[in-house]
């Protein structure tokens, strides 16, 4: 296998409509709950940056370029976390209506072989879409996942600014 073949797929099924569904993914400038209470900052438009980051905006996770946009069935951009060195991956959204249900196909690839976000992306993805069938079908992410959060969020005050986070303190978050 080609270490550009290494890839992670996975489907679920949302009893949504698409546009609830794709509402939920593409949720800008407040928390989305089934990405780990993240805010995603983008225009979503084709060419455009895109960055998952905390609600006070002080810690960015992952960042990327738009590639594709087709409300609501399709989504692409890149991704990398800002504290691996790995090259950017990419990731494809695909919502196909099932006429009462959603399902939602999360394709994550054009890994350099089993990097450490190839690794670490195994986990976070199902969690991601098991916490955004709770939300979209009943409101919440579970409760143990609430506890987590609250966990992850205690922690973030002992948890130094990356390198990213620093520049844009630098240049006075001209990128927001």
């Amino acid at each position: 296998m080609n270490p550009s073949d290494k890839k992670h797929v996975w489907k679920i099924n949302i009893r949504a409509s698409v546009q609830d569904v794709w509402a939920e993914l593409t949720k800008r400038g407040i928390v989305q709950r089934a990405m780990f209470d993240t805010v995603l900052e983008s225009d979503l438009k084709v060419g455009s940056k895109l960055a998952y980051r905390t609600p006070n905006g002080k810690r960015t996770f992952i960042v990327g370029d738009v590639l594709e946009a087709d409300p609501p069935r399709r989504l692409v951009h890149t991704f990398a976390f800002i504290d691996l060195p790995d090259s950017p991956t990419r990731v494809m959204y695909e919502l196909n209506d099932l006429g009462g249900s959603v399902e939602l196909v999360v394709t994550h690839d054009q890994f350099e072989g089993e990097t450490p976000t190839f690794k670490r992306v195994s986990g976070g993805w199902p969690s991601i879409l098991n916490n955004l069938k709770c939300v979209v079908e009943h409101g919440q992410v579970p409760f143990r996942t609430r506890l987590q959060y609250a966990m992850m969020k205690a922690m973030m005050v002992f948890m130094p600014l990356g390198p990213y986070d620093k520049q844009r303190r630098s240049c006075g978050g001209a990128d927001r």
